[in-house]
């Protein structure tokens, strides 16, 4: 159940405009989830994991053909700070 909490999150952002999606905050409840269900640790996996799967969309979303069929755009302050979100929910 944990893992369908982070992958779902980055299936529905990338159809829906990748990084700047508004529902990157799914994101958030799979790290607030985490910290409730375990302890530390955990959730800092689980930190590093949102992290992965927010990069591994951005590069995916970054191709050519593919950020050319769904009209995104790559902006570096706004992935910088929804990492640095990411970073701070996740962190115990």
């Amino acid at each position: 159940m944990h893992v369908a909490d982070i992958f779902w999150p980055a299936v529905i952002s990338v159809s829906t405009g990748g990084p700047n999606s508004p529902f990157f905050l799914y994101f958030i409840f799979a790290l607030l989830a985490a910290g409730f269900r375990w302890e530390c640790a955990e959730a800092l996996f689980t930190t590093a994991a949102a992290i992965a799967a927010f990069m591994a969309e951005t590069f995916v979303l970054s191709q050519r053909p593919l950020a050319q069929l769904l009209e995104t755009r790559f902006d570096l302050n706004g992935f910088i700070m929804r990492a640095g979100y990411l970073v701070i929910f996740g962190s115990c």
